[in-house]
C-alpha cells in the first residue's frame, strides 16, 4: 500500500527536504542566515568607514531574498509528495514500481547537491561577466554606482559578488533542479496507462505545474527588476546579458507550465484511444450477434412461440448491452483531452513571456531614442 511518507522518502537526500525535516534549523536559515549576511556586511562597511553607502543602497538588503527562496522551496517540499501521492490511483501500476520510478528520477536529477550547482552554472557565468563589465568601468548610472565610486569598492565588489556568484546561483540552481524533476517525473509517470475513471486526479499534476510556475515568478520578478533597473540600458553588452537572462526565465516558465500538461494530454489521448478500441470491438461483436439473430428470424419459417420468445429476449438483451457500450463510448469521448482549460492557460502563457517582453521593449525604446 502506498503512503505519503513513502513518496516523501524518495527525496530525503535532497538538501531542501533534509532542511525541512528539522523545523528549528529551517527557521534559523529562514531568519538567521539573511540577517547574519547583512550584519556581516554592515560590520565590514563600518570598518571601512562606508557604512552610509552600504545602508543607503538597496543592494545591501539582497540577502533577505533568501527567505523568499526558502519559503518557495518549503511549499515545493510539501506539495510534491502530496500531489504524487494523490496522483497514484489514476495510474495502472503497483506501489513498488511507482516508488521506484520516482526514486530513480529524483536520484538522478534532484537529490544530488551537484544538481543545484549545475543548475546555477549559467547564472554564475552571466553574473561574472556582468560584474567584470560594471565594476571595471566608470559607469555610475546603476544601482551600485555609489559603491564603485566609494572609498572601498573592493569590499562592495566582494559583498555583491558573493551574493550574485555564490548564493543566488545555488538557490536558483536548486529551483531549476526542482523544475527539471517536475518535468521528467511528469513524462515518466504518464507513461503508465491512465485509469480514465480517475482522470480527475490528473489535476494534481497540472496543479503542481501551475504552483511551480507561480512560485518561479519570484526569482523571475527579481531577474526582471535587475534587468530593468540594476544595469544601465545604454550599454549594449549589459543589454545582451539582460535579454539572455530574462529569455531564459521565460523559457523556464513556459517549460514548467506546458511540458507536464502536454505529457498529460498525450497520455489521455493514448488511454482514450485504447479504451475506445476495446469498447468499439465489443460493440462490433454485439452488432454481429444481433445481425445473425435477425438473419435467423428471416430464414426461419416455422411457427415456434417458445423459440421466438427466447430469440426476442436475446435480441433485447443484446440491444441493451449495445446501448450501454455506446453510452460508455460517449462517456470516454466526453473526457477532456487537456487537464487545464484554455482560459487558465492563456494568463500563464502571458505571465511566462513577461520577463522577456519587459526587458526588450524598454531597451529598444531607449536605443531608438
Amino acid at each position: 500500500m502506498l503512503t505519503k511518507q513513502a513518496v516523501k522518502a524518495c527525496f530525503e537526500r535532497n538538501w531542501m527536504f533534509r532542511l525541512a525535516a528539522h523545523p528549528r534549523l529551517w527557521w534559523v536559515m529562514f531568519v538567521g542566515l539573511p540577517l547574519a549576511i547583512f550584519l556581516t556586511g554592515l560590520m565590514f562597511s563600518a570598518l571601512f568607514q562606508v557604512q552610509d553607502a552600504f545602508t543607503g543602497n538597496i543592494l545591501a538588503y539582497a540577502p533577505f531574498t533568501i527567505s523568499l527562496f526558502l519559503l518557495a522551496y518549503r511549499w515545493f517540499e510539501r506539495a510534491l509528495p502530496e500531489n504524487l501521492y494523490k496522483l497514484y490511483p489514476a495510474l495502472e501500476t503497483d506501489p513498488e514500481t511507482y516508488l521506484a520510478t520516482i526514486r530513480q528520477v529524483a536520484d538522478r536529477w534532484y537529490n544530488p547537491l551537484s544538481a543545484s550547482f549545475l543548475g546555477g552554472t549559467l547564472f554564475i557565468v552571466l553574473n561574472i561577466y556582468d560584474l567584470q563589465r560594471i565594476w571595471g568601468s566608470e559607469m555610475t548610472d546603476w544601482l551600485g554606482g555609489n559603491w564603485v565610486a566609494s572609498a572601498a569598492p573592493g569590499f562592495f565588489a566582494a559583498y555583491h559578488g558573493a551574493m550574485n556568484i555564490i548564493v543566488f546561483p545555488f538557490l536558483l540552481g536548486s529551483g531549476i533542479a526542482g523544475i527539471i524533476l517536475s518535468m521528467v517525473l511528469a513524462y515518466r509517470l504518464i507513461q503508465f496507462t491512465i485509469k480514465l475513471d480517475y482522470n480527475r486526479l490528473l489535476k494534481f499534476m497540472s496543479n503542481l505545474s501551475v504552483g511551480v510556475a507561480s512560485w518561479t515568478m519570484i526569482p523571475a520578478a527579481i531577474i526582471l527588476v535587475m534587468s530593468l533597473f540594476f544595469k544601465p540600458n545604454q550599454n549594449l553588452d549589459i543589454f545582451i546579458t539582460s535579454i539572455l537572462i530574462s529569455s531564459f526565465a521565460s523559457f523556464i516558465l513556459l517549460s514548467i507550465f506546458f511540458m507536464p500538461i502536454i505529457s498529460i494530454h498525450q497520455a489521455l489521448l493514448r488511454s482514450k484511444h485504447e479504451k475506445l478500441g476495446l469498447y468499439e470491438n465489443a460493440l462490433y461483436d454485439i452488432s454481429c450477434r444481433i445481425d445473425r439473430i435477425l438473419e435467423d428470424i428471416c430464414e426461419d419459417d416455422e411457427d415456434n412461440p417458445a423459440a421466438d420468445a427466447d430469440t426476442a429476449q436475446k435480441l433485447e438483451q443484446f440491444r441493451k448491452e449495445r446501448g450501454e457500450i455506446k453510452a460508455l463510448i460517449d462517456e470516454v469521448r466526453g473526457i477532456p483531452d487537456w487537464p487545464i482549460s484554455f482560459q487558465r492557460a492563456v494568463p500563464m502563457f502571458m505571465t511566462a513571456i513577461t520577463p522577456t517582453i519587459s526587458t526588450i521593449v524598454p531597451n529598444l525604446i531607449d536605443l531608438i531614442r
